[in-house]
């Protein structure tokens, strides 16, 4: 009789325990996931930093083009 109570003792003992891995398993994998979508968000405001730069970039090269063209028109009416 003693030997079965200490066997439920032991077998409730190893299920909270069992529960106890299993709630920290969970915080673990949840931790993980929100670590993963705050880095996916960060390299997206990134990217978008980047393409606002390319296309501004693309502006001032675009303007440097236009002064050229203009400064090549007026050399060739000089001579």
């Amino acid at each position: 009789m003693m030997m079965e109570t200490i066997s439920y003792v032991v077998l409730i003992f190893a299920g909270i325990a069992m529960s106890l891995l299993a709630i920290a398993l969970a915080v673990l994998i949840i931790t993980d996931i929100v670590n993963s979508a705050r880095k996916r968000k960060s390299e997206a405001e990134v990217n978008a930093l980047l393409v606002e730069d390319a296309r501004e970039l693309d502006r001032q090269l675009q303007s440097m083009r236009q002064v050229n063209e203009r400064l090549s028109e007026s050399i060739v009416k000089a001579e």
